[in-house]
Formats: structure tokens, sequence, C-alpha cells
């Protein structure tokens, strides 16, 4: 896969550790967030996120992201 579009609050984890995870065995993996609210920018630092999107997300953000890849 190319790239990952994720919730931030996730059942069993967070998008921050999950991210963690995924860029250890795939760090050229793009990730991008979804979430209802600001995410914490230090907890942000040094994860390769290509980006954040705030809900609710427009099909035109969508369409962007599936553009771009």
């Amino acid at each position: 896969y190319a790239h990952v579009l994720m919730d931030l609050h996730l059942p069993d984890t967070d998008g921050y550790e999950l991210t963690a995870a995924i860029a250890e065995v795939a760090p050229n993996l793009k990730v991008t967030i979804i979430s209802g609210a600001e995410p914490d920018k230090d907890r942000l630092e040094g994860l390769p996120i290509a980006q954040v999107l705030l809900k609710p997300v427009s099909k035109a953000d969508l369409a962007v992201l599936n553009f771009c890849g």
C-alpha cells in the first residue's frame, strides 16, 4: 500500500502509536490522520504524517487523497 487513512482515536490504541509502529516497518508509507478535534502537535512531532483532516471530511478532500495517492 502507498497510503494509510485512519482515525486518530481507535478502540485499542491511537493514531499516534499506530503511526509510530507503521513507520518502523514501512518508513515510506504515507499516513493521513482523520480527527474530530485538533491533534496534539507535540505527539505529531517526528511522525511520518502526510496530513491531518478534521471531521467532517468532505468528498473533495477524499478525492484529492485518492488522486495524490
